[in-house]
């Protein structure tokens, strides 16, 4: 945080003003990359991983691009799904990871 304080001497009083400077962090919960195969006999295949949390010292709430969740069926080819944390302040912090899937 930042603090700025302001002192009026008319009125004889403090103002506190607190700004959130701190973005949010993923921690460990960012996934690792991830190569797989196409499932036999398709072009696509089910991957899953863990669930991608966020903290913050204000609340933030994270969301997915492109929306998916796990597990979720990906086509051949690399894809990037970019994880997407925002605090009241907005603050943001990004989580980016790969899944690569190759035909068999």
């Amino acid at each position: 945080y930042e603090v700025e304080y302001l002192y009026y001497a008319t009125y004889s009083f403090w103002l506190y003003f607190a700004q959130d400077t701190q973005p949010p962090s993923f921690g460990d919960s960012c996934p690792s990359p991830k190569t797989v195969y196409a499932d036999r006999g398709k072009t696509t295949a089910m991957v899953s991983w863990e669930p991608v949390r966020a903290t913050d010292n204000d609340r933030a709430t994270v969301s997915a691009s492109p929306a998916v969740t796990s597990p979720h069926e990906f086509t051949e080819g690399s894809h990037t799904v970019t994880f997407t944390a925002v605090d009241p302040s907005q603050n943001t912090k990004f989580c980016h990871f790969k899944v690569n899937v190759q035909g068999r």
